[in-house]
């Protein structure tokens, strides 16, 4: 073999390393090309997910605020109570000192929306009519707010001595104190007990019209009058001064009387005229202050603070 052809042998074998060498750098530099888009595209989307993230918590802070900032001071209140008394994990306290110390009397003026009394106040006004002690007029009263709107009691006797802490004897001075209100047959369990009140106030005691009253109303209903008096043992001219008396009584106290709930208003800002002047200031003392005591859940206790900081702000809004 002549030196011309070991060249040419040599040269084709290099020129064949060279071309696969060439070859892999080649897919090598497109695999790389491939791993660096893939990184660059998912820290792409990473930060884009970030800044969702935080475009929807900010949302969603904005949108707490905004909600916090529309409350009244006592749906505020109603809010802060039902968000800390779920079970946070952590341990939350709710200060009330400052409304105890706040003064009542700046917003007399402005505790009811309308200056006409309702059914449930004319009765409370009642009792200080009556001579009685503080404990049997915190009976009455709480008796009174548990009225429905016609006038009638649906909260048992037991339930109400349970509830107060309540002796029989005290329960019993109670309701004959409201049995005595105007209008009356108000308390009653039911129409009949409503009817034979007003029959009492009346000073009419009949035992056959009681037992008519509790057993045969509504055979008066139907118009069976022979039956009534074939049970009560009466003639017709009792029976239609029976049937008289009882259309003479109310079957719901309350009517004629309003009965809308009194809303009251606890103003965000107190107002003050002094000489030319006007005086404002936040009212405060309005929402309970709130303490964190511990962090024991970061989620939670991050959440509430987002709350604070939000009530925080609705003050600062107002101001």
């Amino acid at each position: 073999m002549n030196r011309n052809s070991i060249f040419l042998i040599c040269f084709i074998i290099f020129y064949l390393i060279l071309f696969n060498i060439l070859n892999y750098v080649k897919i090598r530099i497109k695999s790389l090309k491939g791993i660096t888009m893939t990184n660059t595209l998912n820290k792409l989307d990473i930060v884009e997910k970030q800044k969702l993230t935080q475009s929807l918590k900010l949302s969603q802070m904005m949108k707490l605020s905004i909600n916090i900032l529309k409350m009244s001071a006592m749906d505020l209140n109603n809010f802060i109570e039902k968000e800390f008394s779920k079970d946070l994990g952590i341990s939350v306290e709710l200060n009330y000192s400052n409304q105890e110390n706040y003064d009542n009397e700046k917003e007399v003026e402005i505790n009811y929306l309308t200056d006409e009394k309702n059914f449930f106040q004319i009765l409370e006004e009642q009792l200080s009519y009556f001579k009685i002690e503080t404990k049997i007029k915190e009976i009455c009263i709480f008796i009174i707010n548990n009225l429905d709107k016609k006038g009638y009691l649906e909260l048992s006797k037991i339930e109400i001595k349970d509830i107060l802490e309540v002796s029989d004897k005290e329960l019993e001075e109670a309701f004959d104190i409201i049995h005595n209100l105007e209008p009356y047959g108000v308390g009653a369990y039911s129409l009949e007990e409503c009817l034979k009140i007003q029959l009492k106030t009346k000073k009419v005691i009949d035992e056959k019209l009681f037992l008519f009253i509790d057993n045969y109303l509504y055979f008066l209903a139907d118009k069976k009058y022979n039956l009534i008096k074939e049970k009560l043992n009466i003639n017709d001219d009792i029976l239609f001064s029976y049937i008289d008396i009882i259309k003479s009584l109310n079957p719901i106290p309350s009517r004629g009387y309003s009965v809308g709930k009194v809303k009251k208003i606890i103003p965000d800002i107190l107002v003050e005229i002094k000489g030319d002047e006007i005086f404002y200031e936040i009212n405060r003392a309005s929402i309970p202050q709130i303490n964190v005591k511990d962090k024991v859940n970061n989620k939670y206790y991050k959440k509430i603070n987002e709350i604070v900081s939000c009530i925080e702000k609705r003050f600062e809004t107002l101001d």
